[in-house]
């Protein structure tokens, strides 16, 4: 996995992505490896929601478009590219007095691959999405399956 837990890509996450599909030189990974940040270099995100509040502080909170990290391959052809692929949305596990379950507070989240590129000094930049699609053409939605195609719900 290309992020951890803070959302950070590691300097070692870059060197092990490049180096084994894009033939990168020694040389080239010396030089990702000395000018990447030590702290590693957050992937880039933007705003789905902001109008929801904490239920226990009353603070208002983000819903973010930036959960990259379920699956991530180097681009075949440019070194220092990358495609990393989301989870199914935003979702939260709640429990409270309407009962227990899970929330998507983006309902018509589609799940998507995003194309990075690692600029020098270790910033990361997205340059475009790809939007999953059924065969059909139409977008797919990142909530449950109904009870009635094998979900829980």
């Amino acid at each position: 996995m290309l992020k951890n837990k803070n959302g950070l890509v590691s300097a070692l996450s870059a060197v092990a992505l490049f180096s084994s599909i894009n033939n990168v030189s020694a040389t080239e990974m010396d030089t990702i490896l000395e000018t990447f940040p030590k702290q590693g270099s957050e992937l880039p995100y933007s705003v789905l929601r902001a109008d929801l509040k904490d239920a226990k502080t009353q603070l208002p909170f983000d819903i973010r478009n930036g959960g990259y990290g379920s699956a991530m391959t180097a681009h075949p052809t440019q070194t220092h590219q990358f495609y990393a692929l989301t989870d199914r949305g935003p979702n939260a596990s709640h429990q409270g007095q309407y009962g227990k379950g899970k929330s998507f507070p983006v309902a018509d989240y589609t799940p998507r691959i995003g194309l990075f590129e690692v600029k020098p000094g270790g910033k990361i930049v997205q340059l475009k999405d790809i939007l999953l699609k059924r065969p059909d053409g139409h977008l797919i939605s990142g909530l449950p399956n109904s009870s009635a195609l094998g979900g829980d719900r």
